[in-house]
């Protein structure tokens, strides 16, 4: 893939304009949706084709062991099913040390 750098500058509302020649080279049109994922300090945004839908890979915040089966919480934290375990148990610990 082609790394094209272009800056845009974000305005009042949060929003960006995608240049016209990557919109077209995307086959990008006025009511299309697009797809953003957070990687690694960037987004990642493409057109949006719920024919191929497919979970992405994500890292549990816990046990480090990458799946697409992790559930996504609010504040960017990705949990395993034993991930979220974990972290429950670890919480409950430190509310009967502290009394809650």
């Amino acid at each position: 893939m082609k790394e094209i750098i272009l800056r845009r500058v974000v305005d009042k509302e949060g929003r960006i304009t995608i240049p016209k020649s990557m919109r077209t080279q995307l086959s990008i049109q006025g009511s299309d949706q697009v797809a953003m994922v957070y990687e690694q300090e960037s987004i990642i945004m493409r057109k949006y084709d719920s024919h191929f839908d497919v979970k992405e890979e994500r890292t549990c915040f816990m046990t480090g062991i990458v799946s697409k089966d992790h559930r996504h919480f609010s504040g960017d934290i990705v949990l395993s099913k034993e991930g979220a375990i974990w972290l429950l148990d670890e919480i409950q610990s430190y509310w009967i040390k502290v009394g809650i």
